[in-house]
């Protein structure tokens, strides 16, 4: 509406201005029609290009309102993230505070086996010691009986 009033006035003012300036004849109808489209013309592309200005702003205002959302989404994923290494940390330390109770652990069954192993060999020499006093009482008890035995011959 505002190009059709703009291509008017300049129509008129062509009008007005073609009556004063008659004498230069008639190619000047024929520039002010030339004039008077063109002016169509500019004031169409001049609407196309506001139109597409609108059309660019209103992707970038999109584009824009996307982005936001993405970084949003990239937020919330990089707490969620800072969440589950957090969680992670926790478990390695139960981890780790297994790993040494483990290790304690082993520590006392090192001990102890060590432990049974000197009472194992308490025992074995013990045995042995037994076997080679029941070996002598053995041997004392045949030299008495044999004494015995001669004396009572």
């Amino acid at each position: 509406m505002k190009n059709k009033k703009i291509a008017l006035g300049v129509t008129a003012a062509l009008f007005l201005g073609s009556t004063v300036g008659f004498a230069a004849g008639a190619g000047f109808f024929d520039n002010a029609t030339t004039v008077e489209q063109n002016i169509y013309k500019l004031a169409n592309i001049a609407t196309q290009n506001k139109q597409k200005a609108a059309d660019v702003q209103s992707k970038l205002d999109q584009t824009t309102g996307q982005q936001k959302n993405l970084q949003d989404q990239l937020d919330s994923l990089k707490q969620q993230l800072s969440n589950k290494q957090n969680e992670v940390n926790a478990k390695q330390s139960e981890i780790e505070a297994k790993q040494r109770e483990v290790e304690s652990k082993q520590q006392e069954v090192t001990q102890k086996q060590q432990e049974a192993d000197k009472i194992r060999n308490k025992l074995s020499n013990a045995q042995n010691d037994s076997a080679q006093k029941d070996a002598r009482m053995s041997e004392l008890a045949n030299l008495s009986q044999q004494k015995v035995n001669e004396l009572g011959h």
